[in-house]
């Protein structure tokens, strides 16, 4: 546990904020390993998926627990809506979905979390952005391994990738709406 500090809202209220984000991931990791045991993947990217799941749930309970630290409120995940969570089967939409996800937003979360860890001075929160930096990467990734396989054995989705990542490039541009 955390040691209670001095209350501070905005604070709390990143945390809270950070820590429904990676509650959130662990059903996307859920729903991602199964999407793996749904095209074949190597048992290595099914493992690493359950791995990534574990490390959402650690990453989601630190940060409540920050959250509470600068707080004087109670704070815990609540009731996620999956509704429809399962229900893209398409090989392609999975690995559109992976690639923006995963090699996309969980290579971002890595390099936001080593980016506030530059200008963090709480010990505490210092450890669970080292954590949450490194794990991130790790999942980024797994992402990108899983992308891979995908395109060895499902050439045909070269393409769609190819677009994917054109206009997820176009958007990144400075000074260009996404």
């Amino acid at each position: 546990p955390v040691a209670p500090c001095a209350a501070n809202p905005a604070a709390a209220r990143g945390w809270r904020e950070q820590a429904l984000m990676e509650h959130a991931s662990v059903a996307a990791f859920a729903r991602f390993s199964l999407q793996l045991l749904q095209l074949g993947a190597p048992a290595d990217l099914v493992d690493a998926a359950a791995v990534a799941m574990q490390d959402e749930v650690r990453h989601a309970r630190a940060c409540f627990e920050l959250a509470r630290r600068y707080s004087s409120e109670d704070m815990g995940p609540g009731p996620l809506a999956i509704g429809g969570a399962l229900e893209q089967t398409d090989p392609t939409a999975i690995v559109l979905d992976a690639l923006r996800e995963g090699c996309i937003g969980e290579t971002v979360a890595a390099i936001e979390a080593s980016e506030a860890l530059q200008h963090c001075e709480d010990p505490a929160a210092r450890a669970v952005l080292e954590r949450i930096a490194v794990e991130e990467g790790q999942h980024a990734e797994l992402a990108w391994r899983f992308v891979a396989w995908a395109l060895e054995t499902r050439p045909e989705l070269l393409e769609p990738v190819r677009e994917a990542f054109a206009l997820e490039l176009a958007g990144a541009r400075p000074g260009r709406e996404r």
